[in-house]
């Protein structure tokens, strides 16, 4: 489609140069961390400090940008045109940006939760810090080491800001990437920017989205970059610059700098560039796109594949890792099998009431529109309950309001029916390319790996090529199918309100007899999953303020929250994830803190402290 000059102008003078700027921060503080990682420096904040001059500068530039050459006066139209819409898409987009408010703000007060970010995230960070690298270390839990390093370093940009919540916004400014990315695809697509930005909304009113961006996970993080990726690859298609090459490019570099499973975004992105290269018949400039492969490789020797392959012989990791995550030891029809398994497990996820309060009719609609949609391929001999494909077991969960179970909410249906749509109804056919993606990108999830119902974040990325393919509902002028979709929006508006206000053991507003997270202590903050280790710690705290000086030794589980452990002591692990723990370790201990769990280390002294739970301290002075 030919873009009008009002798309021309939001594209070349606000959209490209903010999704621009953020790649070229991004990789600002990553090669800065890159840097001081091989300077053994990693934890100076003077230094990070300096790194951070770059990215604060370019936006302050880009400011001043936008006031002097009046590009400003681009969202005053848009002003204008929001004006124009009627009042249930005004809300939509009023709540929007409410609910977006008000993550900004709980994200800047509020502090780290998360189940991965306290045993996996965070701990890491702080071992980095500690290192001053992010060399090879004996952590008790895996992830800790042989996941990729690039996200770490944007937290540990953030925590020397001044403050660890600040790391909550790392997520947050990546999910405003993602959904700006979102109204730039839309744009190409349909020119018409009110209707990108409504696309936009959707996006944002994801129930994972909003869940994750004030997580300190990094999908959100992957999704930005898959989605600035997709929104570069289509201007290049119109121009075939050098530029629009890289920024396509460095992106999704960057996410597979984070994780390795933007590896899965492959399928979906080589579709998207087939297919408009037959589109335009013409292979013109395509050597550009041979800044991938370069990226790639500089990924594979910075951000720990590299270390990975010398000490494991795998760019993934140890064989245990990879056969928990992958088809490693199934036939090819087993894998066939497995795959359509998931295919119908995660399809039934985006039947869902996630954000609404758990009331039992909410609960019963949820759960019932589940079990009517499983019943005819329960009927057909699908196993779903299969425990050799699945790393958790499949179960219809009430509706929840946590980023570890969520995916798409209430919009998960209807935004499948326009992908859907999109392969044979005439309206919908512009977004055919990206409907397609998006199948792709669910049969490639699919496959991939045993069921993991923890997914539902991944599926983040799909929605960069599923909410665009929703645009032609906006224009439609039929009364009857209006009010449906005020209705769905209305309804959705509210799940989106009820999602932060009720958040699964974390609500804004006291709820079912649990307070508000604005009443919780740090501690009781960071213990809301883990409520029985409250006390615990409170005693942890107190015994290791008494002994400030002391290395702190732990032999702890692998998955143990670790991260509120780091309050300013040195932190070793003793039992490895590779060697697990060795008593003789203790013995050798001269002198320090030895925080263990009685259930690997039974060898209790008479002097030990019982801190509650399987958790005891012991003072060791051999000198």
């Amino acid at each position: 489609m030919e873009l009008n000059s009002a798309s021309q102008g939001w594209l070349s003078q606000v959209i490209s140069p903010l999704l621009r700027d953020y790649c070229l921060s991004l990789m600002a503080l990553i090669l800065g961390g890159i840097i001081l990682d091989y300077t053994q420096s990693l934890g100076q904040p003077v230094f990070w400090r300096l790194i951070w001059l770059f990215p604060l500068g370019l936006w302050v530039y880009r400011l001043i940008y936008f006031y002097r050459f009046n590009y400003y006066k681009q969202f005053l139209v848009l002003k204008q045109e929001i004006g124009r819409l009627k009042f249930i898409p005004k809300l939509w987009i009023g709540i929007t940006l409410g609910v977006v408010l008000v993550n900004f703000i709980s994200g800047f007060f509020l502090y780290p939760y998360n189940w991965d970010s306290l045993a996996y995230h965070l701990p890491r960070v702080m071992y980095f810090i500690q290192h001053q690298s992010t060399d090879f270390f004996e952590a008790s839990y895996w992830p800790q080491v042989i996941h990729p390093v690039y996200s770490s370093y944007l937290n540990i940009a953030f925590y020397f800001l001044g403050d660890e919540r600040l790391m909550n916004l790392v997520q947050f400014f990546a999910g405003l990437a993602a959904s700006l990315a979102v109204v730039g695809i839309t744009l190409i697509f349909t020119n018409k920017i009110i209707v990108s930005v409504l696309s936009a909304c959707v996006f944002l009113n994801l129930s994972q989205v909003i869940l994750q961006m004030t997580s300190n996970q990094n999908d959100l993080l992957m999704a930005s970059g898959l989605g600035i990726s997709v929104y570069f690859i289509l201007l290049w298609f119109r121009d075939r610059s050098l530029t629009h090459a890289f920024l396509a490019s460095l992106p999704f570099a960057l996410a597979l700098g984070m994780k390795a499973s933007a590896l899965l975004y492959i399928p979906s992105l080589l579709f998207l560039v087939l297919f408009f290269f037959i589109k335009t018949k013409s292979f013109k400039k395509s050597q550009y796109l041979l800044i991938l492969p370069l990226l790639m490789l500089i990924v594979f020797l910075t951000s720990g594949y590299a270390q990975n392959y010398a000490k494991f012989g795998h760019p993934v990791g140890s064989e245990a890792v990879i056969k928990e995550h992958a088809y490693t030891e199934n036939s090819l029809p087993q894998r066939v099998q497995f795959g359509l398994e998931n295919m119908v497990r995660y399809s039934s996820h985006f039947i869902a009431l996630d954000g609404l309060p758990g009331h039992p009719l909410i609960v019963k609609l949820h759960q019932g529109a589940k079990q009517v949609f499983l019943f005819p391929f329960q009927q057909i001999g699908i196993n779903l309950n299969n425990s050799n494909n699945s790393r958790e077991d499949f179960i219809i969960a009430p509706p929840y309001s946590s980023e570890d179970v969520a995916f798409w909410g209430l919009l998960g249906v209807p935004i499948w029916l326009t992908v859907f749509s999109s392969l044979w109804f005439k309206p919908f056919r512009p977004f055919f390319p990206l409907a397609v993606a998006a199948i792709l990108f669910f049969v490639t999830q699919s496959f991939a790996g045993p069921y993991d119902p923890w997914r539902g974040r991944y599926f983040i990325s799909c929605a960069v090529f599923a909410v665009p393919t929703t645009s032609p509902v906006w224009s439609w002028r039929n009364n009857w199918f209006n009010l449906l979709l005020s209705l769905l929006l209305i309804i959705t508006a509210l799940a989106s309100v009820s999602t932060l206000a009720f958040r699964f053991n974390r609500p804004l507003i006291p709820y079912e007899g649990q307070k508000s997270v604005l009443q919780m202590t740090r501690l009781e903050q960071m213990m809301v999953h883990r409520e029985t280790l409250y006390q615990p710690f409170q005693r942890i705290y107190q015994w290791l303020d008494r002994h400030p000086d002391l290395p702190l030794y732990t032999v702890l589980p692998g998955d143990f929250y670790e991260y509120p452990l780091f309050r300013g002591h040195k932190v070793i692990p003793l039992n490895g994830f590779l060697s697990g723990f060795q008593p003789a370790e203790v013995e050798s201990i001269e002198q320090g803190l030895l925080l263990y769990d009685d259930r690997i280390y039974p060898q209790r002294h008479p002097q030990d402290i019982h801190f509650g739970q399987h958790l005891w301290g012991q003072v060791i002075s051999n000198q």
